[in-house]
């Protein structure tokens, strides 16, 4: 239901109060199935004899207010909740946030009212072309001077009007009086039946999912939600067949960057066709996306009052684990046990380390693709492992990438069954990714299923052709870098070479719960002297979960994360911070390390290393939702570790592909 209960402003006049909660209630069962708290309805109570004052003391200000249109608690799906009024009048769209009893403006609170907005312009069909008035009701605070409506912005999100009860009326009469207002009618059954596509974080997405609904809720577009489902089709008849026929299956998803396929993986494994006895198991070995899905979901559990942390951390375990930890489980404490989970859905499976780098961490002297498919091969019967394939996207010494995975299954497991999509038969070169066969396997069964790729990127939901855009950056090649910029409308990629220039540009376009922030190359150590150290400890979750005002956020702009803290996650806007060790010159691109006081080139016998520096930046380049700044520092002449050279033909090789100068 769009929303608990539509009316106009006479209706509700003419309304007993408790037939209006009476609808409320109805809907809040109807959507939740829950028990309703006292306090909800007490504040229903509170917020209509706040709207029936304020609606009484406009109505002979304002000619036509009975006719405006009033819908209560109306959905807004991709973060889950209901903003508390919507208000239809004429050609005004204005939100309105209820804090019954506050004294105040919190922060956070005029936060959430324009979250909704924002959420309502990027995604609601109807709303897309409209100026949004966002209004905060604290019914106890005292008279603002920001209490009026006013049309200061042209990014269509108004400046949120913060009123108090006996200032509504005002704040109506005001609204009234707008040029959106008079300018056109909006048909208030039409906008309430639009077509709303919401892109969900993949933060979002779990917790969605952990909520147990459907995924297919919070997708933004027909053709987002088909690719998906088309994928999750094919896994599972890889997994009916499995059944069936008792074989050992392993289907690898691959896609471009932001693509969604850790969301396909999450929508797997909480399938409900699927989820019966424990059978599916979701697993990473990205460190820091478990940490931040883990504690953003313990928070939600932490807000039900409910249950304690350690209660909450214990239920979140079954939802989301380290591959580490399976390994540790039944390679190294179990090594005769048969793991009990028949699926498993393994992302960043292109990150799984090669036997050099787990010798050296956990003295095992095979690699983890090795020692996983071991594990899974120990019982009789079926078992399905589902790979997610960052394309281009190993960023680290010791991660074995697809070829090992390939080899494993050559010289290992002929018995299993792989599937794959034509994509990953050949390589993805533009992308980064190698075949995962060297040449075509003797001896092994290897299936191509043309949905098991997933060709659209989701993250950059107003710029599908970013990850496009980037590629060619990355390639090297300017001229077609450029045209695609030009078909790249919504999506702001700005130049700069000051780092504050690029924060007061992030700060300018970071409204509501929207988040920003500093990204860097882990390579790139002389940012330091700008203030941007990537060798300082990131605290994940909380940059990524914390309010703004928080010193640890990622939107208070202090402290970067490399493309190991980014990598499965994203940010609404961010600043790419640039460091020498990539750099652009002569036509091409040049690879560096800093070591001890200088920089040293990584060339020739270090391919893999170049492939890691250039895939880092990649990983960088395709964080940001809606849009991100570039910044280039100016270097310093007098400083041998940062000469101006070392930067300069970056910046102009950038500005080449189309960047946008905001110097």
């Amino acid at each position: 239901m769009p929303a608990y209960c539509h009316t106009t402003i006479g209706e509700l006049l003419e309304t007993d109060d408790d037939q209006i909660v009476g609808c409320l209630v109805n809907g809040y069962r109807a959507d939740r199935f829950a028990q309703l708290q006292t306090a909800q309805t007490d504040s229903w109570y509170s917020q209509l004899a706040i709207l029936r004052s304020a609606f009484n003391s406009a109505q002979p200000l304002v000619a036509d207010l009975y006719h405006w249109h009033l819908l209560f608690e109306y959905t807004i799906p991709r973060c889950g909740k209901r903003a508390d009024l919507v208000l239809l009048a004429g050609g005004a769209l204005a939100v309105g946030e209820f804090k019954i009893g506050a004294d105040s403006f919190d922060a956070a609170d005029i936060r959430q009212t324009i979250g909704y907005c924002l959420d309502l312009q990027d995604f609601h069909e109807q709303s897309r072309e409209l100026p949004i008035f966002p209004f905060l009701i604290a019914s106890q605070a005292p008279d603002s001077r920001t209490s009026g409506v006013c049309m200061a912005s042209s990014s269509g999100i108004q400046p949120t009007a913060k009123t108090n009860a006996s200032r509504l009326a005002h704040t109506l009469k005001e609204l009234s009086e707008t040029t959106a207002y008079k300018s056109r009618c909006i048909d208030p059954y039409v906008w309430e039946n639009s077509r709303y596509f919401p892109t969900p974080t993949i933060i979002e997405a779990a917790q969605t999912l952990y909520g147990e609904h459907d995924v297919r809720d919070i997708l933004h577009s027909h053709a987002d939600e088909a690719n998906l489902a088309r994928t999750a089709v094919a896994i599972e008849k890889a997994i009916h067949d499995a059944q069936e026929n008792r074989k050992r299956i392993i289907c690898f998803i691959t896609g471009v960057p932001g693509s969604g396929k850790t969301l396909a993986g999450l929508n797997i494994a909480h399938n409900p066709a699927l989820k019966e006895d424990s059978l599916t198991y979701f697993t990473s070995g990205n460190g820091p996306l478990v940490k931040v899905l883990s504690e953003a979901l313990v928070r939600d559990e932490l807000r039900k009052g409910t249950m304690t942390r350690q209660q909450a951390e214990q239920k979140v375990s079954a939802f989301i684990r380290n591959i580490h930890g399976y390994i540790r489980t039944y390679i190294d404490q179990r090594p005769d046990e048969d793991p009990p989970d028949r699926v498993i859905i393994f992302d960043e499976a292109q990150r799984a380390w090669d036997a050099k780098q787990n010798m050296r961490k956990w003295k095992r002297d095979r690699s983890e693709p090795s020692l996983i498919l071991e594990a899974l091969s120990r019982a009789e019967g079926w078992r399905v492992l589902v790979a997610l394939i960052g394309s281009g996207q190993e960023i680290h010494d010791g991660e074995a990438g697809l070829p090992e995975w390939g080899r494993v299954l050559v010289e290992e497991r002929t018995d299993w069954e792989v599937r794959i999509s034509p994509e990953l038969a050949t390589g993805e070169q533009h992308a980064g990714n190698l075949p995962l066969f060297s040449e075509k396997p003797q001896g092994l069964a290897v299936l191509n299923e043309s949905d098991l790729h997933l060709s659209v990127s989701r993250r950059a939901y107003k710029a599908e052709k970013v990850s496009e855009w980037v590629a060619l950056v990355l390639d090297g090649d300017e001229v077609a870098a450029q045209a695609i910029y030009q078909e790249i409308h919504e999506y702001p990629i700005a130049l700069t070479r000051s780092l504050d220039c690029a924060k007061r540009w992030l700060r300018e376009r970071t409204l509501g719960g929207r988040r920003c922030g500093l990204i860097a190359s882990s390579g790139a150590r002389r940012l330091r002297a700008h203030g941007v150290d990537v060798t300082c400890e990131l605290p994940v979750a909380e940059w990524f979960l914390n309010p703004p005002e928080d010193v640890r956020s990622s939107s208070f702009l202090e402290l970067p994360a490399t493309e190991f803290a980014v990598q499965g996650l994203e940010l609404d806007w961010s600043c790419v911070c640039w460091g020498a060790d990539f750099r652009w010159g002569s036509g091409d691109w040049s690879y560096h390390r800093f070591r001890g006081t200088r920089w040293e080139n990584v060339s020739g016998s270090r391919l893999d290393r170049r492939r890691f520096i250039l895939n880092k930046y990649r990983v960088l380049l395709t964080r940001a939702r809606q849009g991100m700044v570039i910044w280039v520092p100016e270097g310093d002449p007098e400083d041998p570790t940062r000469p101006p050279a070392h930067y300069d033909s970056t910046a102009a090789y950038l500005a080449g592909c189309g960047c946008t100068s905001i110097d």
